[in-house]
């Protein structure tokens, strides 16, 4: 039996973390398999400790080493190839965007800095971009309130709160738009669907993870299904004609046991990302420099 609320709906309450080393999309090794072996797995873990580097094993990220039990070779499960179905005008544009991302590290387009616009959105402490998805090496954690006309996700990274009405009512003006978008949920069974839209548009902000980005011709449909006491099975499917050529899916299950995705547990601290961060303001001096 699932945990329920005194209402009567599933209880999809507490902290959660959806930290794993199974990558958002299929690598290449694996395009003709569908569930990986227990040896396949623990490649992935690997795999995430060599992206880091020597600080994946000695500083201070909380990296998610464990693959998703599931076995899925990737987060995205449609469409079947388990690929960003990007539009083909629009790659060049993120090809030119995914040098730009950490442009001190190597010669690339965009450094120096002359702006604090030529900063990532994330550097900046504003969003890394819709869904939940785990793409920090730490901070990979949600906490869930819920009642019986609201649900709220509160973000550990960047410190976000999305709070959602369950209530009917319709969505904002077109007029009014917001990074997180304007979300309305509703239950199907003991399924929550959130809808949102109403995004602002963020065509002209750098964003590190581009399919992420705000964009006022996207929607985003999330499905969150509490399967057990430590799980609740989510998922994500992005609608947006302008950058993708069908609608995709990525499943990211949820879980409220850390040490079965190898990262630590405890309460939801404030992340302050911008208290005494004098990153912004050191950049832009060394590039006057």
């Amino acid at each position: 039996d699932i945990p329920m609320t005194l209402w009567g709906a599933p209880d999809l309450q507490g902290i959660w973390t959806n930290a794993t080393a199974t990558p958002l999309e299929r690598p290449a090794q694996y395009a003709n398999i569908k569930v990986l072996s227990q040896d396949q797995r623990s490649q992935f873990g690997e795999a995430v400790l060599e992206q880091y580097g020597k600080g994946g094993r000695e500083a201070w990220f909380d990296l998610g080493l464990k693959a998703l039990a599931s076995g899925q070779t990737s987060l995205i499960v449609s469409p079947d190839n388990g690929k960003i179905p990007w539009r083909t005008d629009f790659k060049k544009a993120i090809k030119a965007s995914e040098e730009t991302v950490y442009p001190w590290e190597k010669t690339a387009p965009g450094a120096p800095f002359n702006s604090y616009r030529d900063l990532d959105t994330g550097e900046r402490c504003i969003t890394d971009g819709v869904g939940l998805y785990p793409q920090h090496p730490y901070n990979n954690n949600f906490q869930i309130f819920q009642t019986e006309r609201y649900i709220v996700i509160a973000q550990e990274m960047y410190h976000e709160y999305r709070i959602i009405p369950l209530d009917g009512r319709p969505h904002l003006e077109p007029a009014v738009s917001q990074w997180l978008g304007d979300a309305r949920g509703n239950w199907e069974a003991d399924t929550l669907v959130i809808e949102s839209q109403g995004y602002l548009d963020g065509r002209s902000w750098h964003w590190a993870v581009p399919w992420r980005s705000a964009q006022s011709t996207m929607k985003l449909t999330e499905r969150l299904t509490r399967t057990d006491e430590f799980t609740i099975d989510y998922s994500f499917t992005m609608t947006d004609p302008t950058r993708f050529s069908e609608p995709w899916t990525a499943r990211i299950p949820l879980t409220n046991n850390p040490a079965e995705r190898g990262v630590t547990g405890g309460e939801l601290y404030e992340f302050a990302c911008h208290e005494g961060n004098y990153s912004i303001p050191n950049m832009l001096k060394m590039s006057v420099d």
